[in-house]
């Protein structure tokens, strides 16, 4: 599956969709709260052009988490299907019937196989477009989690919540 995490910029997106849009469908992609802040941090993007220090990426997550509580809280109640990538990993078909049922589309069965659509992709994450889904990503951040000690003290809050749902 590729990895559906925006940007906080594209998660302001959802009440304007939703406002202008009656009839839309937002749907939240979300994993481990670890994972989704150290992946912009990791390896190939790391070291390209941008240096990101650990309280940027302490300062956006929060952002973002504040903006997805805020947006759950004045859209109506189920407006907005959060889906977790540990979910999606553990039940494809069950996660990708709740997706067509949220956006009232039919079943095709053709969802689980994605990865062989040769429909064009525009994102940086083709190359995980282009793959079955995979259990790599859960959890990757273990192995450095000496090196991440002050982003799981800053987000340890985060960290429970998620764990908790």
């Amino acid at each position: 599956m590729a990895e559906a995490e925006a940007t906080v910029p594209m998660k302001l997106y959802f009440l304007l969709i939703s406002l202008a849009l009656t009839s839309s469908s937002p749907m939240h992609p979300s994993s481990m709260r670890v994972d989704t802040p150290w992946r912009p941090a990791s390896p190939p993007i790391a070291f390209t052009s941008i240096l990101v220090t650990i309280g940027l990426v302490i300062y956006y997550y929060r952002l973002y988490t504040e903006l997805m509580a805020h947006w759950q809280s004045v859209l109506p109640q189920d407006s907005i299907l959060d889906v977790r990538y540990e979910d999606m990993v553990d039940d494809l078909e069950g996660q990708s019937r709740r997706i067509a049922t949220h956006i009232d589309m039919p079943w095709d069965a053709n969802c689980l196989d994605f990865h062989i659509s040769k429909n064009p992709v525009r994102t940086a994450s083709i190359s995980q477009v282009r793959k079955p889904i995979y259990k790599t990503s859960i959890n990757r951040w273990r192995k450095y989690e000496p090196y991440l000690k002050p982003l799981l003290d800053e987000l340890g809050d985060i960290i429970e919540a998620y764990e908790a749902e």
